[in-house]
């Protein structure tokens, strides 16, 4: 059967997939042996997403549920309710909170710390332009993410308040993703193309049409993990900063690396940027 989503762990040694067999399945990575099958949906299983830590899944299926499992023992812990398809879900950074996109135009956000709750309400319900294909949410809860239409939307994650919008594609939107920084949204669609797009000034600042066929599925890679890269930046002379974000967005996005190769990019990056610099200063000195 299809395979319809999938998500890895951070720690690299297992990864989740979703299917239209109604199941997940859960895989460890160095000998690809499938270590859990949960089933518990009851139809097409649509999307998935892997918490933080990895210690939690969260499903979304055409059964108008989206289920919470506990990966140690491959358990449903917890049943989300729509009233239409489940397309879309997303974990914050600290498991507290879900986020669920669906056929039924609604976004819904919910609290999910009390583990006496197997059947919680939502926070909020978001209503959006038609169908919900798609959502995430921001590395510290602020905002949220909504692929619809052919746009993707920004809502407030405590009052559901309407943000932003972007608009450039000329097809369907079915998924989007926030950057771990929190300064992008990456969305892919059925006019063929995946963009990137700048929270900040609203602007698509790359499109990429290599793809000859329906996108279904983007991912956006965490290039400088952590507070790494802002302590970098701070240290850095402004006339640099643009140069260099340019560089390390184009690397983030166009390849995935290994740890110890983005390690060694980003040194060599820093090296000849810094060398370049210091011949630009000796010049105006001498002049």
């Amino acid at each position: 059967m299809h395979v319809r989503g999938c998500a890895i762990s951070n720690c690299g040694k297992f990864l989740v997939s979703s299917s239209y067999d109604h199941t997940l399945r859960i895989w460890d990575t160095e000998c690809g042996i499938c270590k859990h099958i949960l089933s518990g949906h009851t139809a097409d299983v649509n999307t998935c997403a892997l918490s933080h830590d990895g210690k939690m899944i969260v499903s979304g299926s055409d059964d108008c549920v989206a289920l919470i499992w506990d990966t140690l023992t491959g358990k449903c812990t917890k049943t989300l309710s729509h009233s239409d398809r489940v397309y879309g879900c997303a974990i914050s950074l600290d498991s507290k909170i879900i986020v669920s996109s669906s056929t039924d135009g609604f976004i819904c956000i919910w609290d999910i710390s009390d583990e006496r709750n197997q059947k919680p309400s939502p926070l909020i319900r978001i209503p959006t332009a038609g169908s919900a294909w798609s959502c995430d949410i921001s590395s510290d809860k602020t905002f949220i993410a909504c692929a619809h239409g052919c746009s993707v939307s920004l809502f407030n994650t405590n009052t559901g308040e309407y943000l932003k919008h972007f608009e450039g594609h000329d097809g369907t939107v079915t998924c989007c993703k926030i950057s771990s920084d929190g300064r992008y949204v990456v969305s892919c669609s059925y006019d063929k193309t995946v963009r990137l797009w700048d929270i900040l000034t609203g602007t698509c600042v790359m499109v990429f049409n290599e793809h000859t066929d329906l996108i279904y599925s983007v991912a956006i890679a965490t290039f400088l993990e952590g507070s790494l890269w802002p302590k970098i930046h701070e240290r850095l002379p402004s006339i640099l900063q643009e140069s260099i974000e340019h560089i390390l967005i184009c690397i983030n996005h166009l390849i995935v690396l290994p740890k110890e190769l983005k390690l060694k990019v980003i040194h060599e990056i820093l090296n000849i940027t810094f060398t370049q610099h210091k011949r630009m200063i000796q010049k105006q000195t001498n002049k």
